[in-house]
């Protein structure tokens, strides 16, 4: 699928851009989560290089890897590395898979394994070969370094699942039907801080 080159540059070796399509598959970033990202940069630094690929249209840089890292960088100012990725098919669909397949394996979660499923397709599509569901489900999983299971199970969850914090309340809830609202939400935030 790629082949990782050894090209690390540093904080304008190479101009980046953020191309709309790959910026459209990242995961919502709250404010709160970016205020937090920002602080941590500023105290630590940026750890991990700023992934990017040659567009072979156009020839840019573009970041396929590292989008709130740099906007921070650029934000405050500060220096990042970065790194080529080179692929052996440069196709816009097997960069968005490897996005998804390269942060699962970084943070060890599958945040949307329908996504990841539609884009293998695509990709084979591109080759002229159909895959079933269930060959792409073993790719995906092989891909992603997860068992099928894994894949499985998070595509038949349904897209608007309670939040860990909603499924505690309501847990608590019926639990503790006697229990005022207020006492509910303080035995929320015990087990929640």
């Amino acid at each position: 699928m790629l082949n990782e080159k050894a090209l690390t540059g540093v904080s304008g070796a190479v101009e980046l851009h953020i191309r709309a399509e790959f910026e459209a598959e990242l995961p919502d970033l709250d404010t709160d989560r970016f205020e937090f990202l920002k602080v941590s940069i500023k105290r630590d630094g940026i750890r991990d290089a700023i992934k990017y690929r040659r567009c072979p249209d156009t020839g840019r840089c573009e970041i396929i890897d590292g989008h709130h890292r740099y906007t921070v960088a650029q934000e405050l100012g500060l220096p990042y590395e970065t790194q080529e990725v080179v692929f052996d098919n440069p196709s816009l669909t097997n960069a968005l898979y490897w996005m998804h397949v390269y942060n699962a394996a970084r943070r060890g979660t599958l945040h949307d394994t329908d996504r990841m499923q539609e884009l293998k397709r695509a990709m084979a599509q591109e080759q002229g070969v159909e895959l079933s569901k269930t060959q792409i489900v073993k790719q995906v999983a092989k891909d992603a370094n997860v068992s099928e299971r894994s894949i499985w199970r998070k595509s038949a969850q349904p897209k608007d699942k309670p939040s860990p914090f909603e499924y505690l309340a309501k847990v608590i809830a019926r639990t503790f039907p006697q229990l005022t609202q207020a006492e509910r939400e303080q035995l929320r935030d015990l087990f929640t801080s």
